[in-house]
């Protein structure tokens, strides 16, 4: 029988997966039965100093915004030497909808996703944050099929001036980065709304825009590389992709609340295709 973390006032019944920083378990709020997720840090590196705040700073982050498309938290604490973030469960992601093209997601439902998060982005833009880390597996599904978003874990606070990672160090994952998201630059809400335009091609052709073998390859195709074109069947959405995806950020929306009016209008058409 496996041997999980005691945590206390709560039952940890299932690993779920592991990050670089930290393992997430399903289990159960002892006094509610509520079923939870419970993020821990790893143990070993209880000691580096950056990597405790950026854990700590992801549930002050997070335990701070209430939106119906942002995953809630619900205790955030310290015992038997583990930190540790209890968030609502959620079992399904973006990820496992779109797995090996087996999706049956249609137009209008991808593109209802697609707003419902740029509603969580502009909610959480509005508060200084930038997610920086928008790709399938961070967008979840709670009852209901409601879009979720998830991990905060790189979240910057636009107003802070702590620096928890080094000048000019990339974080994110690459097949979904901001041209300036490659280059370490500084991040607003445009390069989220890049990386959201990425998952929308990917929706939608069942593949990433840009492909290639090593991180450098792929990174001079975020920056240089056009805009992918989409299906011909698909070419009515293409303006909708340029501007979500434009190489230069003051070509993108440069709030999501733009985008949201833009996808309402082309949801409403899609409606009667």
């Amino acid at each position: 029988m496996d041997k999980f973390p005691e945590i206390f006032g709560y039952r940890l019944e299932k690993r779920l997966g592991a990050g670089e920083i930290a393992v997430v378990y399903s289990g159960i709020q002892i006094k509610t039965g509520l079923r939870v997720a419970v993020k821990i840090l790893k143990p070993s590196l209880l000691q580096k100093c950056n990597t405790t705040k950026r854990f700590l700073k992801e549930a002050e982050t997070v335990s701070g915004l209430d939106h119906p498309h942002i995953i809630k938290i619900f205790d955030v604490g310290f015992t038997n030497n583990y930190h540790y973030l209890v968030m609502e469960f959620l079992s399904k992601s973006l990820r496992d909808k779109t797995k090996a093209g087996d999706s049956t997601l249609s137009v209008r439902q991808n593109l209802k996703i697609i707003r419902k998060i740029a509603m969580a982005l502009d909610y959480a833009h509005q508060r200084g944050i930038i997610h920086r880390d928008i790709k399938p597996e961070n967008i979840m599904f709670r009852t209901g099929e409601i879009p979720v978003l998830v991990d905060f874990g790189l979240a910057k606070i636009s107003s802070s001036k702590e620096r928890l990672t080094r000048s000019g160090i990339t974080v994110g994952t690459p097949d979904y980065m901001s041209p300036e998201q490659i280059q370490g630059l500084s991040l607003d809400p445009a390069s989220d709304i890049y990386s959201l335009g990425v998952v929308l091609y990917e929706l939608l052709t069942g593949r990433v825009p840009y492909r290639a073998s090593n991180y450098v390859t792929l990174a001079l195709k975020h920056l240089k590389k056009k805009v992918p074109k989409l299906p011909r069947k698909f070419k009515y959405l293409q303006p909708l992709l340029n501007r979500m995806m434009a190489k230069k950020r003051s070509k993108r929306f440069t709030r999501a609340e733009t985008l949201i009016r833009m996808l309402e209008q082309i949801e409403e058409k899609v409606g009667f295709m």
